[in-house]
């Protein structure tokens, strides 16, 4: 049975509410440090220990992997990244080991047998599309190092970074497209591609001390990073100039002194931030859309350590001690129509007989249900006596003190 979901937003003058995180729950009390989703259904955690964990119902629920391939003998073994191609293949980097891979959704894995470049701690996983992927990390007793596997075989990119220092390896690597792409170093750099990654030069960051932590291009120009300065944080960085220059974002800035360890777009143009206060305890996220000024800042449990979307905004935050949240009530996490229907906004008060129109695109539907966004259903009924195309949804059911802030599916 197929179903849509709407999501019903509020229009109030001069109101946003605070957004909910739903936490969901997780079979282990490790550190979680990265999430990805190659599809709406399917997801990947990875974390301390080896920990492995797999969705299929687009992160309603998790279970742990057992795998073969990766042998985690006496060493910690954390695994720190993790990007996949489809739903079945995918990447993982190791602390302090090596990279590997998956083609059969996580059961086993195999070495990527990359480092012809000396590159001894592969970090940070970035894939650029099917047969291409990118893996930056340092060599041994060198600097920063990336290389590029590409039409079935991997090459060393040329790094411009007048250091051997072995601390100051890939935290991040992000592209805007198939040429121009940014990654933060474990440093005051970002190293910078304009020919797809085959040479990268070095960007000053304008931090005095700490280092970065994560990078995201929102567009060819618009681009943020965190950073972590020892409880000395401003906030996130900002290019406006596809990274060629940065600054302190001052909208960003607060008094919680955040160490922000990702930072995050999501298709609808939400741009989100996850970390650690300086001047509490606990986790921190914040967000923003593209077009807004201000960031909202919301408490959370734990430690974020990586961030996720996936449809327009469903977007997940791992963190420590096994810690997930995600920003869409969970009933309506993994259905398969959710990004592709359209939000609407209700003026408010809400006139009598208000009608909203939505653009169903999917055939079959046997069923349609409303929601706000925190959550909370509505009765709704198809207006069946001035058919239209697209079809016209009456809504009631309104609370009048619900309060919530408009996102655009």
């Amino acid at each position: 049975m197929k179903l849509i979901v709407i999501i019903i937003t509020l229009l109030l003058s001069g109101i946003v509410s605070s957004q909910d995180w739903y936490e969901i729950s997780t079979p282990t009390t490790q550190n979680l440090n990265a999430i990805d989703f190659p599809s709406q259904d399917v997801g990947y955690i990875v974390g301390d220990s080896g920990t492995l964990l797999k969705s299929i119902n687009g992160g309603q629920s998790w279970d742990e992997v057992i795998y073969t391939g990766i042998d985690l003998g006496p060493g910690p073994y954390n695994f720190i990244d993790v990007d996949f191609v489809d739903e079945l293949e995918g990447y993982i980097t190791i602390h302090a080991d090596s990279a590997f891979k998956t083609t059969d959704g996580g059961l086993t894995w195999t070495s990527t047998g990359h480092p012809m470049s000396n590159q001894c701690f592969p970090n940070s996983i970035f894939v650029a599309g099917n047969d291409n992927v990118f893996i930056g990390g340092v060599g041994c007793f060198q600097g920063p190092l990336i290389d590029q596997f590409n039409a079935g075989s991997w090459t060393v990119s040329t790094v411009n970074y007048p250091s051997w220092d072995t601390g100051e390896y890939i935290e991040e690597i992000d592209f805007y497209d198939n040429t121009i792409g940014l990654a933060a170093l474990h440093s005051q750099y970002f190293l910078r591609t304009e020919d797809g990654g085959a040479t990268w030069d070095t960007i000053f960051s304008g931090l005095p001390s700490g280092y970065l932590t994560s990078v995201v291009m929102i567009d060819n120009q618009l681009c943020y990073a965190g950073y972590n300065q020892s409880s000395g944080g401003f906030g996130l960085l900002i290019s406006v100039d596809g990274g060629l220059t940065w600054f302190e974002d001052v909208s960003s800035a607060s008094f919680a002194y955040p160490e922000y360890n990702a930072v995050a777009t999501s298709n609808n143009g939400s741009i989100y931030a996850g970390g650690k206060p300086s001047s509490w305890t606990g986790g921190i996220i914040s967000a923003k859309t593209i077009t807004g000024f201000g960031w909202n800042i919301y408490n959370v449990t734990h430690t974020i350590n990586g961030m996720e979307s996936y449809g327009a905004d469903v977007t997940f935050a791992v963190g420590d001690s096994g810690y997930v949240v995600v920003n869409t009530p969970l009933s309506s996490l993994g259905i398969e129509e959710f990004s592709q229907v359209e939000s609407g906004s209700l003026p408010y008060p809400v006139p009598a007989d208000e009608f909203v129109q939505f653009n169903i695109v999917k055939e079959d539907v046997n069923s349609i249900e409303a929601y706000t966004l925190s959550g909370q259903q509505l009765l709704l009924t198809v207006n069946s006596n001035s058919p239209s195309t697209p079809p016209k949804f009456h809504v009631t059911n309104i609370i009048a003190s619900l309060n919530t802030r408009i996102i655009s599916l």
